[in-house]
C-alpha cells in the first residue's frame, strides 16, 4: 500500500469504489457545520468536493 499526499482534516468516512478505484472521503465538519465528501484518484489527485449535510459517514458508489 503507498502513502498518497491527501489532507482532508478529519476523516470520519471513508469508502472505494471498486469499479474505479477512486476513494470516497467524509469530513465530519461539526454539529453546526456541514461535513463534505470528497473523491481521489487512486494517485491521491482530488477529481471533486461537493458538500454533505450534517456527519456524512458512508458513500455508496453506483455503477453507470
Amino acid at each position: 500500500v503507498a502513502e498518497l499526499p491527501i489532507t482532508v482534516g478529519n476523516a470520519y468516512g471513508i469508502s472505494v469504489d471498486g469499479h474505479t478505484g477512486n476513494l470516497l472521503v467524509c469530513t465530519d465538519g461539526n454539529y453546526n457545520a456541514a461535513g463534505d465528501v470528497m473523491c481521489f484518484k487512486p494517485d491521491g489527485t482530488r477529481l471533486w468536493k461537493c458538500e454533505a449535510g450534517m456527519l456524512p459517514r458512508k458513500v455508496v458508489p453506483l455503477a453507470q
